[in-house]
């Protein structure tokens, strides 16, 4: 039996062609392990997401979206960005006349709006369908969020979920979730338990295995998306400090800029006087990122909010201790492979970079249970298991 499925993949940040994020490489890794005698994909999607599958060996019917001056609009940011979600909408409207009405599975790969509407105008079309939503990370109160980031763009955002959560509620058969704290944001929200499916993320621990360690030594690495959120102004704080005690420490920062937030970075290095400590490598491809890593001595992950923490993990493979703030995202790793201080501490978080590079020993256990600990998540088990949950519920649909 064969099954028809549908990801509705429209919230693409045409300004990121290279960063795939934790929710976006979680649907990749699924939808590559779906046995081709067992599912038949489709993927309605703008052209950075087909950009994306194809970069990335996703073989799969595309039904495409197009925005014109799209590259243009994303460099206006929040407003441009709104514009676009907006269009994509729109554009979806004539296609529903066109597309198929035998989904068994209508799946969006986000809870944002602008997925999860167009998955609702296509349910509506394919009234057997299953409609399944993946929720990675909820948004927090705009007025927390606001660090760093303009006020209105995250009050916009927030309301944005609100509609989201709404439709969710209302037509969802199964939310996919990524960790128990999302799960427990969900179920706070009105959302039933028994709706609810917790697939945690997983990393490719064949590739990570396999990676030599770069010749280029630094002690510290951030790797992940640049942006406040993400704690990467903190860094630089951060950083400043530990000069004072270990002068020639340098950190390697990988990551893409799609917001513009580079040179701020920038130009707090260059307030700092930490030109020559802090490299910026920008996007780095996989195999490379895993030999920098594994040329590292400690990890850090300064973010304030996550959804599961892929990149902590990959390090954590790596064998490298991290050092982040405590998020009840990082519950699943534990508290003996990775340092946590308080959110915002950025004090206690460069006291304790400073313990582990002056601590050998202490370096090589923490490192020791973290390839311990990443070793229960990987991406083949993740799939199959969640697989197996999606051809349940496609069997439902076919009676």
């Amino acid at each position: 039996m064969k099954f028809r499925l549908l990801m509705v993949y429209l919230a693409r940040y045409p300004l990121y062609p290279g960063f795939i994020s934790g929710g976006e490489r979680h649907i990749i890794e699924v939808c590559t392990r779906a046995k081709t005698n067992e599912w038949e994909l489709a993927v309605l999607t703008c052209s950075t997401g087909e950009r994306v599958l194809r970069l990335n060996g996703l073989a799969a019917k595309v039904y495409k979206v197009s925005v014109p001056l799209e590259n243009i609009l994303g460099k206006w940011h929040n407003i441009g960005l709104s514009l676009i979600y907006i269009m994509r909408i729109i554009k979806v409207i004539p296609l529903l006349f066109s597309l198929p009405r035998d989904f068994d599975i209508i799946c969006a790969t986000s809870h944002y709006l602008p997925e999860v509407l167009p998955a609702v105008m296509i349910l509506q079309r394919n009234p057997r369908s299953k409609f399944v939503v993946y929720v990675h990370h909820l948004e927090p109160s705009p007025w927390i969020r606001a660090r760093g980031q303009p006020l209105l763009p995250r009050i916009l955002s927030w309301i944005n979920e609100v509609l989201s959560l709404w439709l969710i509620k209302r037509y969802a058969r199964l939310i996919v979730t990524v960790s128990p704290p999302v799960k427990n944001e969900l179920i706070s929200k009105g959302i039933s338990e028994a709706r609810i499916q917790l697939f945690p993320n997983g990393i490719d621990m064949e590739s990570i295995n396999s990676a030599e360690s770069a010749e280029e030594k630094y002690e510290v690495c951030y790797f992940g998306r640049l942006a406040p959120s993400k704690g990467i102004l903190d860094i630089i704080d951060i950083w400043a400090d530990i000069r004072q005690s270990y002068p020639e420490a340098r950190v390697a920062i990988m990551g893409g800029d799609g917001e513009g937030y580079v040179s701020q970075i920038k130009d707090r290095i260059k307030a700092n006087n930490l030109e020559e400590s802090v490299v910026l490598l920008g996007l780095v491809p996989e195999e490379k990122k895993y030999a920098l890593i594994k040329a590292c001595k400690v990890s850090i992950s300064p973010s304030y909010e996550e959804g599961w923490g892929i990149a902590v993990c990959e390090a954590l493979a790596c064998g490298l201790p991290v050092v982040a703030y405590d998020l009840p995202a990082y519950q699943v790793f534990g508290d003996e492979a990775m340092i946590k201080v308080p959110v915002g501490d950025k004090k206690a978080f460069s006291e304790a970079i400073l313990r582990l590079l002056s601590n050998d020993n202490l370096r090589c256990e923490i490192g020791r249970k973290a390839r311990e600990v990443a070793s229960h998540f990987s991406w083949d088990k993740v799939a199959r298991e969640e697989l197996t949950q999606l051809s349940s519920l496609a069997q439902g649909a076919k009676r």
